[in-house]
């Protein structure tokens, strides 16, 4: 997984876009996360919304990135941390008006932290 993850990312950066950059280091993150290395996952993360902040912005990759981010700490065993990013990328995924996005957050969401209470949205229904 991480030397694919590494190939994709050494070939986004010699035809990609910045955001296909930032996208192959959520990748690695995501890997690093699964191999048990969140500082490793962590670096990844800081470095793609760096990316992504100086190139104004890619919200949906971000509240990934995040989520990303909470997993890392997670493992790390920073359990404030991780819950406080887990709360900032789901008040982002809650703001989006794409159903099949928000399931798909929802799905990595419960992957990632299973331990942690389903993503719910507090607001009455429309």
């Amino acid at each position: 997984m991480q030397v694919a993850a590494k190939a994709a990312h050494e070939f986004w950066l010699k035809c990609g876009r910045w955001i296909n950059h930032a996208r192959a280091d959520y990748l690695e993150a995501l890997v690093a996360n699964v191999l048990n290395r969140p500082g490793a996952a962590l670096d990844h993360v800081d470095r793609a919304l760096s990316l992504i902040a100086a190139n104004g912005g890619a919200p949906v990759d971000e509240t990934f990135l995040h989520l990303a981010r909470a997993h890392a700490l997670r493992l790390a065993g920073d359990d404030d941390a991780s819950a406080s990013e887990l709360a900032l990328s789901d008040d982002d995924a809650l703001g989006w008006d794409d159903d099949g996005l928000v399931s798909w957050y929802a799905e990595e969401r419960a992957r990632t932290t299973p331990d942690s209470a389903p993503i719910a949205d507090d607001e009455e229904p429309d």
